[in-house]
């Protein structure tokens, strides 16, 4: 990883924060975090009034008290529009965190947490590779594409996956890749480029 990545954990519960933070810090990401959303909300305004470097992305629990990941969420982009947020939430199916992905959330994984899936997506994050993005939402498509310009990433946008192989190179790129795709599903797409590559 070339640059350390800043990251800010915002969950109500002390030992998820810890762990994730402990992990983290571990593989070399500076990490902060936050008990509450209005905590995150105190410190995201902090490091704006302060001119610091902004979070390169905030992962935060969808069901927190007083404040909720979606309503965090919309209070973040008010302050730092282009902070990626991404909802974790043992609840994947809610109807909460939907909403919040169509607002522009860039993701949502599930609880508990995948390690090597978080780890996996924080290194895309850092890498200088071009980052092809697969999804048959182009809301989806443009919000995240503009995320990672402003982090300074090369992007493709593929909004119809049946013309994924055109855009590829050999020479490397990471590929994110929508499950659901329409009339194909991502596992297809993928053992497509499997086959090629």
């Amino acid at each position: 990883m070339n640059e350390k990545l800043h990251v800010l954990i915002v969950d109500d519960e002390p030992s998820m924060t810890r762990t994730l933070s402990d992990i983290l810090k571990r593989k070399s990401y500076a990490v902060d975090i936050a008990q509450s959303g209005l905590e995150a909300i105190k410190m995201i305004k902090k490091r704006k009034h302060n001119k610091k470097k902004m979070y390169d992305c905030m992962f935060t629990d969808m069901r927190m008290p007083a404040m909720n990941g979606v309503e965090l969420h919309d209070a973040v982009k008010a302050i730092a529009p282009r902070l990626p947020v991404v909802f974790m939430s043992g609840h994947i199916a809610d109807e909460a965190l939907q909403e919040g992905l169509n607002a522009g959330a860039l993701a949502a994984i599930s609880k508990p947490l995948n390690i090597d899936i978080l780890l996996s997506f924080l290194s895309t994050l850092a890498t200088k590779e071009t980052i092809v993005l697969v999804d048959d939402e182009p809301e989806f498509l443009n919000l995240a594409g503009k995320l990672l310009r402003a982090k300074g990433r090369s992007v493709i946008e593929v909004q119809n996956p049946h013309k994924l192989m055109e855009k590829l190179r050999p020479d490397g790129q990471i590929v994110l890749l929508d499950m659901d795709l329409g009339d194909t599903n991502g596992l297809i797409v993928l053992q497509e480029i499997k086959d090629k590559y």
